[in-house]
């Protein structure tokens, strides 16, 4: 899985938006069984702004995040995402759960 796949399916676990204190957390998670580099936070910022068209550094390819409360807020979204209803009438925006092996201790 790439790293901005991991982004995508970070943001969904956290409802379609986060602060990249919550994305680096929920990714360190994701990605425990593997060897991350230290510069995995960086790497993180950098994918999310290029492809981000509210970046500077947008690529021009896949405009899949945005910037909430403006660049340099730290708080980014997964654009064009719903969150889904399941039948308890909760709203759930991924496919992990608590006792899902990503939250486990």
């Amino acid at each position: 899985m790439t790293y901005k796949e991991k982004i995508i399916e970070v943001l969904k676990s956290l409802g379609g938006h986060a602060y990249l204190s919550d994305i680096y957390a929920a990714f360190y998670i994701l990605s425990a069984d593997e060897n991350i580099p230290k510069s995995y936070q960086a790497i993180i910022r950098a994918t999310i702004e290029r492809s981000s068209s509210d970046s500077s550094v947008f690529d021009g390819k896949e405009d899949l995040f945005y910037s909430i409360g403006g660049i340099g807020s730290g708080h980014w979204g997964l654009r064009n995402y719903t969150k889904r209803k399941i039948a308890s009438n909760r709203t759930t925006s991924t496919r992990f759960s608590t006792t899902s092996p990503m939250w486990r201790n």
